[in-house]
């Protein structure tokens, strides 16, 4: 039997937005809205250049049931633009409907046509679309009434004799955090074990952000999630790709592909002891250039630990600015630092100063506050203590 080659991607979330920490400006939330669209171009062109025998689209490909007219008519006008087949799997975020985007007759009503190249699975069952008489494509499209369903834990019996993939959707019990953290939510739970049941020659999963491989004990390859392709946000740091496989009586990745020129960092510094702010200049500096950030990349900073409390936050923001005109955005987070003020020396001193009464006084209301209530004393304290050390007449905000 011929071997044959997929492109294999998943949640690319058209529509998402930029939202969360990241402070960008409408102006470059436009410019990575254009890279994106750039992205799914080169999409194409590399299934073209690499001659794929199909790719293979696991699930949210748009991040909500409805979106922009323009964003779903540059989806199918560039997809139907290529003679490269494309296998679609509609999941929680993009789910299948008779009114949805998914549905031909939807489309033709609003001027769309139905990419002649574009195969979608619709049956809330396993369904099974011939890519041609050596291989077949299955599908289980997600529904709400079925999202918790353990799909994977009864076995599918595909064709033998052939090269039979699967595309799925779901959540892998096996890499949920307690706090549920890799992702938002769970739909169609499986274990590896049940995983690993199944007869496919490869299972092509969505819905986690990022790549994951699966190999049974002989060391084969039997599943991958490609990650999403490109961030939106904090939550899609590191390296975004898409899956170049190949693919005959087994499957094997040839190359992980990154179709977008930037990635997201999410990165921490420690301050504590820090000089002066062109020590950290320095410091923030090297970073970057140890982690071989490019001038196209979003860099998000969180800077931990006690400052001196005589450096000010302005002097800070000025390096970040200078930074942000490096990179394509920059942006330093405080919310993690404190002032070095001597709060168990004020706290056990026995002289009745202003400054040693007050943070006795806010420490105490601290302890006696509800829970969510006490980070408030905590900012009060280190305002207070700004205000009596400075003599300030305005207080600034510092401690957030």
């Amino acid at each position: 039997m011929p071997g044959y080659s997929f492109l294999h991607t998943a949640d690319l979330h058209f529509g998402a937005g930029f939202t969360g920490r990241l402070e960008l400006s409408p102006e470059k939330k436009e410019q990575l809205s254009q890279k994106i669209k750039q992205g799914f171009i080169n999409l194409i062109k590399t299934a073209e250049e690499q001659n794929v025998s199909a790719v293979l689209i696991c699930g949210d490909l748009f991040d909500k049931e409805t979106i922009n007219y323009d964003t779903i008519n540059f989806f199918y006008r560039k997809l139907g633009e290529s003679r490269i087949p494309f296998f679609l799997l509609p999941g929680n975020h993009d789910s299948y409907s008779q009114d949805s985007y998914y549905n031909p007759d939807w489309l033709i009503r609003r001027g769309i046509n139905w990419p002649q190249n574009l195969k979608i699975f619709t049956s809330p069952q396993w369904e099974c679309l011939a890519l041609n008489p050596d291989v077949n494509i299955y599908g289980y499209r997600f529904t709400e009434q079925n999202a918790s369903s353990r799909v994977l834990e009864e076995k599918c019996s595909p064709q033998e004799g052939k090269i039979n993939l699967a595309l799925f959707h779901g959540s892998c019990l096996d890499f949920v955090s307690p706090d549920k953290t890799t992702s938002s939510r769970l739909i169609f739970p499986f274990s590896q074990k049940e995983l690993y049941q199944q007869s496919f020659t490869y299972l092509a999963l969505g819905h986690y952000h990022n790549f994951r491989e699966f190999r049974n004990e002989k060391g084969i390859l039997k599943a991958a999630y490609p990650g999403s392709p490109w961030g939106w946000n904090l939550n899609e740091t590191g390296e975004k790709v898409t899956l170049l496989l190949e693919l005959d009586e087994t499957a094997k990745i040839k190359s992980r592909i990154s179709l977008v020129d930037y990635r997201i960092w999410d990165e921490a510094l420690e301050l504590t002891g820090l000089g002066d702010s062109a020590e950290l200049e320095e410091q923030i500096q090297a970073l970057l250039q140890k982690l071989e950030v490019k001038p196209e990349d979003i860099f998000h900073l969180r800077l931990t630990g006690r400052i001196n409390n005589h450096l000010e936050l302005n002097e800070l923001e000025k390096i970040e600015g200078k930074l942000n005109r490096d990179l394509f955005h920059f942006q330093l987070d405080f919310s993690g630092l404190t002032p070095d003020y001597p709060i168990e020396v004020l706290l056990n001193s026995h002289i009745p100063t202003l400054e040693n009464q007050f943070a006795k006084k806010l420490c105490k209301m601290e302890s006696q506050a509800p829970p969510k209530e006490k980070w408030l004393y905590t900012q009060a304290l280190y305002y207070g203590l700004d205000a009596l050390n400075q003599q300030i007449k305005e207080i600034k905000p510092r401690w957030s």
